[in-house]
């Protein structure tokens, strides 16, 4: 059977300016290189836009980047042709920057020591907001954490979430860190090098044949000391959770926040992390200032929205002006303005096939209800689409069938079967891409609806499974197929058995318990699954050259080679005793803030 594998984290890397048009006719004075002094005597380079008639001390906004100021050059004109001045830093180690370049280790001080500098400037009133999208999302966050007291607010988009959505999800790596890694490697971009084909080669070569993922580095020869630093952290251990804001730190958080993702974002997760933490342990005061915007975008299309993504086709007031968002939030906090208008309450998300906008004041608010469907299979047969298994709402009674439906994984099966192909989506999207391969899974259909519905919030599986090794990885996917046998992608997630129960600390499985999982649906969505279409569950194991490759030894995964393969039986419960189901949270009543 063949059946897709969605590569759920991969944020881009070539970070642009929002695209606004520079006028013609503006004038705005630009000093390169300038020298941002760290306490530890570093030296941060700067590039600094200042309206060309500047008067008088005015707001800046900063933006801290890995990837260079040539990217920003839009940004910094249209910012200051609107009254501000824009600073656009280079990390410690990449650009003109002086220093080692480690990834998010030194961020926060070295932004906060930038923060605090900027504010000291003639031209600075010592009011500094930040913004920029994916590592410029999530530095914002580490200089937030540090406090700096002329940081105003700040609008972190598309944020990674370092150890929870880059360089790995769940636990689990992904070949893409090394490219990363490779684009921001030494002082100068490399995007030609970031977009070259050889490194998807290179993925197939070690898939193939069966390279220890700890090899990646030589293989490429992408020698990387972050690389072999980062696959020593394979749990969410302290070293990854050094990096995040914590508990106490959230607690005082005290500054507006604008939050922006999307529906097909990579890094949605990351950007959810922060924006539920902050709402679970800041203050009543600073939750009431912290705003969550998520269009139909992709990573990329966080900061410049398009009409489509993929073969998903929006309306078109799904293309916001993200440049003028941002401007009128600085506005509206930094200059006593009006508050952005797509902000009508405190939660504004687009539902797709409606298309339009709507809000709420509580994340937990775009959904009132869930419906449950639970897995069967009358014949213990559920391996193909042809002949699968059933999705009901009843739960299985006790003359139900009990036996289990099963999928064999055999790590050395498909080695040179792999192949890459576009499905649904134009291959420009990185995060969207699909691997085809060949593969076992089991397929539950539902009903066709009686009634169309609105699927609001995070969808969730929870699976009764039994394996017969001390790991594997699993993979659950849900889709919606229509009256006219289209198949739409709704969701998936994956779980790699020895983080079952915690992230922080692995355990692995006792061959033939059968161990309860759940997958929580990381990733929010809001749309509408047409009248007549049903609803598909695919389950299964995860194999293919984008994701570090399990083995099912229970030994070091990025040690494993062939020589550790063990194949693995995966039984799928589903029964009155294991009810296997999966919940779809659904909104029932109308939304008076409707857009």
């Amino acid at each position: 059977m063949r059946i897709t594998c969605l590569l759920i984290i991969i944020f881009l890397t070539t970070q642009f300016g929002f695209g606004q048009e520079v006028k013609p006719d503006s004038e705005a004075k630009i000093m390169f290189l300038q020298k941002i002094p760290t306490r530890d005597g570093i030296n941060l380079s700067a590039t600094i836009y200042l309206p060309g008639n500047q008067k008088e001390a005015l707001p800046a906004i900063m933006q801290m980047t890995p990837y260079g100021f040539d990217g920003q050059h839009g940004l910094g004109m249209f910012f200051a042709q609107n009254g501000y001045t824009f600073v656009s830093v280079d990390v410690r180690g990449r650009g003109d920057s002086e220093g080692d370049y480690m990834p998010y280790e030194p961020d926060g001080k070295d932004g906060y020591d930038a923060v605090e500098w900027i504010a000291s400037q003639p031209w600075c009133n010592k009011k500094v907001g930040m913004m920029g999208g994916s590592y410029c999302g999530m530095i914002q966050w580490l200089i937030h954490k540090e406090l700096p007291p002329s940081l105003k607010t700040i609008i972190p988009t598309a944020s990674a979430a370092p150890g929870l959505d880059f360089p790995k999800y769940n636990n689990i790596f992904y070949p893409y860190i090394i490219q990363w890694l490779g684009s921001t490697a030494g002082n100068t971009a490399n995007n030609n090098l970031m977009g070259s084909e050889w490194w998807r080669r290179k993925y197939e070569e070690m898939y193939n044949e069966h390279i220890p993922f700890n090899k990646l580095d030589s293989l490429t020869g992408m020698y990387h000391k972050v690389f072999q630093k980062w696959i020593q952290h394979p749990t969410f251990d302290n070293y990854w959770k050094s990096l995040l804001p914590s508990k106490n730190e959230y607690e005082r958080m005290n500054i507006p926040v604008l939050t922006v993702t999307g529906h097909f974002d990579s890094d949605q997760i990351g950007a959810l992390h922060y924006y539920d933490q902050y709402m679970a342990y800041a203050s009543e005061e600073a939750k009431a200032n912290h705003y969550l915007l998520m269009g139909p975008w992709d990573h990329s299309g966080t900061r410049r929205p398009r009409k489509s993504v993929g073969n998903f086709v929006f309306g078109e007031n799904s293309v916001l002006n993200m440049d003028q968002v941002s401007l009128e939030w600085f506005n509206w906090i930094m200059k006593d303005g009006e508050k952005p208008k797509i902000l009508k309450d405190r939660v504004v998300y687009y539902v797709i096939g409606k298309n339009e906008w709507k809000s709420v004041n509580r994340i937990e608010d775009i959904s009132d209800n869930v419906l449950t469907y639970y897995l069967t299979s009358p014949n213990n047969e559920a391996n193909d689409i042809y002949h699968s298994g059933y999705l009901t709402e009843q739960i299985p009674g006790k003359e139900a069938p009990t036996g289990p439906d099963q999928v064999i994984y055999d790590p050395l099966k498909n080695s040179g079967k792999a192949r890459y192909k576009n499905m649904l989506v134009n291959p420009n999207y990185a995060f969207l891409q699909t691997l085809i391969y060949d593969k076992e899974a089991l397929c539950y259909h539902s009903a066709p609806l009686a009634d169309s519905i609105e699927l609001s919030g995070k969808i969730q599986f929870i699976a009764y499974i039994e394996i017969n090794t001390p790991d594997t990885d699993f993979e659950f996917s849900v889709y919606e197929i229509t009256e006219k046998n289209e198949v739409i992608w709704l969701a998936n997630d994956l779980i790699r058995a020895r983080y079952r129960k915690s992230l922080e600390k692995e355990e692995l499985v006792q061959p033939g318990k059968v161990e309860t999982y759940l997958f929580k649906g990381n990733y929010l969505t809001s749309r509408t699954i047409s009248k007549g279409s049903r609803i598909r569950v695919e389950f299964g194991y995860v194999d293919a050259p984008n994701m570090q490759k399990n083995y099912n030894s229970g030994k070091n995964i990025s040690t494993e080679t062939a020589k550790d393969a063990r194949t693995v039986t995966i039984k799928l419960h589903h029964s009155r005793e294991y009810p296997s189901a999966i919940r779809l949270p659904i909104k029932r009543h109308s939304n008076k803030n409707n857009k």
